[in-house]
């Protein structure tokens, strides 16, 4: 009888054993697919801010055409572009915040960017209003000064 004992007992135990190794190899896959669902979900979200200052970047530089345009044509069409433009920065540029409003440090840069582009826009509209009302020359004479090539020196 003392042996059949032992035998069940042994059995139990070796069971007990699988059962601990099972339940800690499922709760390790667990911890492993969580974490790799919120690195992914991380991954996905930079992606996403990648490609929301890439469209930024080219609403600044066809804003930056547009005005161009306008100012040597002063086709209304341009204007309304470069408007159109100036839209899609901010709404990309607020995107971005609302992908970012976790990240302090990714606030601080793109606030120095909002008012950078901010400066940058109101540059070419000040040269905008000047071509209007004085001609080419002011309106060169705006995009010549030293803040408009510093604001767009720090955007670049």
């Amino acid at each position: 009888m003392p042996n059949e004992f032992s035998r069940k007992r042994r059995q139990v135990a070796d069971v007990g054993v699988v059962l601990i190794v099972v339940v800690t190899m499922s709760a390790l896959l667990f911890v492993w697919q969580t974490m790799h669902r919120e690195a992914e979900s991380r991954a996905e979200n930079s992606r996403e801010v990648l490609r929301r200052m890439s469209r930024f970047a080219y609403d600044l530089a066809n804003a930056e055409t547009k005005h161009r345009e306008y100012l040597l044509t002063g086709r209304i069409v341009a204007l309304e572009n470069f408007e159109r433009a100036v839209l899609g920065m901010r709404r990309e540029l607020a995107f971005v915040r609302s992908l970012t409003a976790a990240a302090n440090e990714h606030q601080v840069v793109l606030t120095e960017i909002v008012v950078l582009s901010d400066n940058r826009v109101g540059d070419l509209r000040r040269s905008i209003a000047s071509r209007d009302s004085e001609g080419s020359e002011a309106a060169l004479r705006i995009l010549e000064s030293a803040a408009a090539n510093t604001t767009l020196e720090r955007l670049e």
